[in-house]
C-alpha cells in the first residue's frame, strides 16, 4: 500500500462552547492536533470529555467557537467558517444505520450513486472489492435482518469507505458488540487500513482496542475537553491478536490506564460534588 497523500487534518486551539438553555457549556477547550494523511487516531478520555464533540467538529456537524481545522494545508472550519459535511469525510456512529429494505450491495452502493460520482456499475464493482476485503464476500445479496451484528457492522465501514473519503470517522462503531465479535472486527478494520490507507479518527472507551488499532492515541482530560496526553504506539504493523500479549502492547496500555484513570476520577468527583448541590 502506497502512503497517503490526502486526508491530513490539522486541529490549531480549537474550542467549542455549546449554548442549552442560555447556559454555556465550554465543552472543548484549546485542542491543538494532528492526524497524518494515512495514519490512524484514537481519541479516549472519561466520558463527556468531547471526544465526539471534536469529531462533530471535523465532521462538520459542528463550527468550532475558535481556533480552525485545516484539511490538506487549507483552513476548513474556524468561528467564521462553517465545514459543512461531505464526501470527503465519512462518519460511522455508534448505532447502525443500513437501509432494512435493500441488499448488502445496494446499501454499499447507494451512497455514491444517489451522489452521482460513480456509475451504478462502478459503485458495484468498487462495493464488491471492499467487502471482499472485509470478509463479506458471498453475502452482497442478504439483507440486513439476516446478518450478524458484527456483519452489519462491517457493511457500514463498508458503505463508507465506497464513497472513496480522505478521512473515516468512527464513533465508538463496536461499542455494542460482544467481547468475540469485537475481537474479530479489529482484525478486519486493521485488513481495511491497510488495504486503503485511509485517515482514520476513532473514538473509544476501550484502552486496549485504542492501543491495538492505533499509530497515537490521544488522552483527552475531563471536561472540557483537553488533550492531556499524546501515546505514540509504535507497535509494529500488520498486528493480529499475538500483538496483546507482547510486553511492549501491556506497557502502552497501562500508560494510558494510568492517564484515563486519573480523568475518570475528577469526573466521578465532580459527579458527586454536583449531585449533592
Amino acid at each position: 500500500m502506497a502512503k497517503a497523500t490526502e486526508g491530513n487534518v490539522v486541529a490549531k486551539h480549537v474550542s467549542l462552547v455549546y449554548d442549552p438553555l442560555g447556559v454555556n457549556v465550554l465543552a472543548v477547550a484549546d485542542c491543538s492536533f494532528e492526524i497524518e494523511a494515512g495514519s490512524f487516531l484514537a481519541i479516549v478520555g472519561p466520558s463527556g470529555c468531547g471526544k465526539t464533540t471534536l469529531l462533530n467538529m471535523i465532521a462538520g456537524f459542528d463550527t468550532p467557537t475558535e481556533g480552525e481545522i485545516w484539511v490538506d494545508g487549507a483552513c476548513v472550519a474556524s468561528p467564521s467558517i462553517r465545514l459543512t459535511p461531505g464526501p470527503d469525510r465519512v462518519v460511522v456512529f455508534q448505532h447502525g444505520a443500513l437501509f432494512p429494505w435493500r441488499t448488502v450491495l445496494e446499501n454499499v452502493c447507494w451512497g455514491p450513486v444517489m451522489q452521482g460520482t460513480m456509475s451504478r456499475d462502478e459503485a458495484v464493482e468498487k462495493g464488491k472489492e471492499i467487502l471482499k476485503i472485509a470478509g463479506l464476500e458471498g453475502c452482497e445479496n442478504e439483507y440486513p435482518m439476516n446478518i450478524s451484528s458484527g456483519m452489519q457492522r462491517r457493511v457500514e465501514i463498508v458503505r463508507a469507505l465506497v464513497n472513496e473519503p480522505k478521512i473515516l470517522l468512527l464513533d465508538e462503531p463496536f461499542r455494542a458488540l460482544d467481547a468475540m465479535t469485537k475481537s474479530v472486527m479489529h482484525q478486519y478494520l486493521l485488513d481495511l487500513f491497510d488495504a486503503t490507507g485511509k485517515t482514520i479518527m476513532f473514538i473509544t472507551h476501550d484502552l486496549d482496542e485504542a492501543i491495538f488499532l492505533a499509530d497515537r492515541v490521544f488522552v483527552m482530560t475531563t471536561r472540557p475537553g483537553r488533550l492531556k496526553q499524546m501515546i505514540e504506539v509504535d507497535l509494529p504493523r500488520p498486528r493480529n491478536l499475538k500483538t496483546k500479549v507482547t510486553d511492549r502492547f501491556i506497557q502502552l496500555r497501562n500508560e494510558a490506564l494510568d492517564a484515563v484513570h486519573e480523568e475518570a476520577q475528577k469526573a466521578f468527583e465532580r459527579g458527586e460534588r454536583e449531585m449533592a448541590k
